[in-house]
């Protein structure tokens, strides 16, 4: 079911709209395994600085590996799908590990999916040996490895930076760490991250040996063999973070530490722990400032959906509660601004999702309970609250930039049950189409205006004929 709120008629003047595709040094063409355009063969052939792309027709295309591991040795170059919207996938076919970085390698990955990666040794998706990895906006999943690290291994001399990233459903059948291992004096920060499904007899989550990283806005939950585990000198810093329902409720399943391994906690909430004494006898921690009570059933996280969907409920006692100094990035796990309400959320999502039923139960969401001419739940969508006073501002609007033509809307960023759309048509019947970049408009700016409103312009591009643009809903399941 869809509403439309409103049409505008505009006439405008035709442009002729041209686009070409150039292949550059560094694009991947196919899926292949080996040969000409695969991506072992850009690999092998690719020069120090340079960026690997991929061919628009792969988007959400599998390259799966047939014959060995990616191997990188020395190299210096970025690995980058963010051009795609469906990105592209890298299966190790469960017979391979999927990246090997070594010799001092300084790698970067971005918007890549890594699954299916198994070996009888140690990292399963990738193994890093005295190189240097940063990864933005990447999936690990399905991973395996006989020992330590099913998701990813980081060895002794590597240094590692992860983003906005997901490891889930990896396992160490063995070792240490079913997400990730870290092991040695390597540098590293894990950042607005979700590890959650993975299994590892110690440390199900994330294993740390001679290590002490920075896990900030992270969300750490539904691993089996507990959530993180420090052994060996390992002393991370955890902020702004979630560790809940790892193997069990208590503290130590949390977090647990061990020969000389003390792990600092701030503004964070783990399960079962109100204070250091909460993880008991032989598991030293540093309890800072900031942290809620985790003994507390009225401090459960309020996820979505535990196990699925570890976004925070509007209810969430993890709400605006986190620490703003330590640098919880600009994008949380899923993109969106990460800080919306004047101080950050705790894990890896900002928060606050909500539905209408919930906002408003005694409201009818066909009705206009503020008589603007808006239904209570198309207002409830654009992120304005139907049972105030009208505000004029609700409405889309055309305006001028010069010679510029620019549409406005609000969407309610926060939704569970509706998906906004914004739409245009040249005959006013049902042949509404969404607005597509680079065709329809040329420039978008979002404003978060508060955690339940985010104000998008739309720069338009001149077509002909005339052409009406409306905002609309679609209900979700």
């Amino acid at each position: 079911m869809k509403f439309s709120l409103c049409g505008v008629t505009l006439a405008i003047c035709a442009t002729a709209l041209t686009t070409s595709l150039q292949l550059q040094a560094g694009t991947v063409t196919n899926t292949a395994d080996s040969g000409d355009g695969s991506l072992r063969t850009v690999l092998a052939t690719a020069e120090n600085g340079e960026t690997i792309d991929f061919h628009p027709t792969l988007n959400g295309a599998t390259i799966t590996l047939t014959s060995a591991e990616l191997s990188i040795d020395g190299k210096q170059f970025t690995i980058d799908a963010s051009s795609l919207p469906s990105r592209i996938k890298i299966s190790g076919n469960k017979s391979s590990r999927i990246f090997l970085i070594q010799g001092n390698a300084n790698i970067s990955l971005n918007s890549i999916d890594l699954l299916n990666g198994d070996t009888s040794e140690v990292g399963g998706g990738i193994r890093l040996i005295e190189s240097n990895l940063q990864m933005f906006d990447c999936v690990v999943t399905g991973c395996s490895a006989s020992f330590d690290g099913g998701g990813i291994n980081l060895a002794i001399g590597a240094t590692a930076t992860l983003e906005r990233c997901l490891i889930v459903g990896n396992s160490s059948d063995k070792g240490f760490g079913g997400g990730i291992f870290i092991g040695g004096a390597t540098a590293t920060t894990i950042r607005n991250c979700v590890i959650t499904g993975n299994s590892s007899p110690f440390g199900g989550g994330l294993a740390l040996q001679f290590n002490s990283l920075a896990i900030v806005n992270c969300t750490i939950e539904g691993n089996t063999g507990g959530g993180i585990y420090c052994v060996s000198n390992s002393s991370p810093q955890i902020i702004n973070s979630i560790c809940w329902d790892n193997g069990g409720t208590t503290a130590a399943k949390q977090l647990k530490s061990s020969n000389d391994s003390l792990p600092v906690v701030s503004h964070s909430l783990i399960q079962g722990a109100a204070s250091a004494a909460s993880f008991g006898a032989g598991n030293p921690v540093t309890w800072g400032p900031g942290n809620l009570n985790g003994t507390l059933s009225e401090n459960n996280p309020k996820f979505v959906a535990p196990d699925a969907d570890l976004r925070l409920l509007a209810a969430s006692p993890a709400l605006d509660v986190g620490n703003n100094l330590a640098e919880p990035g600009s994008l949380d796990a899923a993109g969106a601004s990460r800080i919306q309400n004047s101080t950050v959320d705790l894990g890896a999502y900002e928060g606050g999702f909500t539905t209408f039923a919930a906002l408003h139960p005694s409201l009818d969401p066909a009705g206009d309970g503020n008589h603007n001419g808006i239904s209570n739940l198309q207002e409830y969508g654009m992120g304005f609250d139907p049972a105030a006073a009208a505000d004029p501002t609700a409405q889309p609007a055309l305006s001028m930039d010069g010679a510029d033509l620019l549409l406005t809307v609000n969407q309610r960023p926060n939704t569970l049950d509706l998906s906004p759309l914004t739409q245009t048509s040249t005959t006013l019947d049902n042949s509404w189409s969404a607005l597509i970049e680079d065709v329809h408009y040329s420039v978008s700016t979002s404003t978060p205006v508060n955690r339940d409103r985010t104000r998008w312009v739309f720069r338009l591009i001149k077509t002909d004929p005339e052409r009406f643009y409306r905002q609309a809903f679609t209900i979700l399941p």
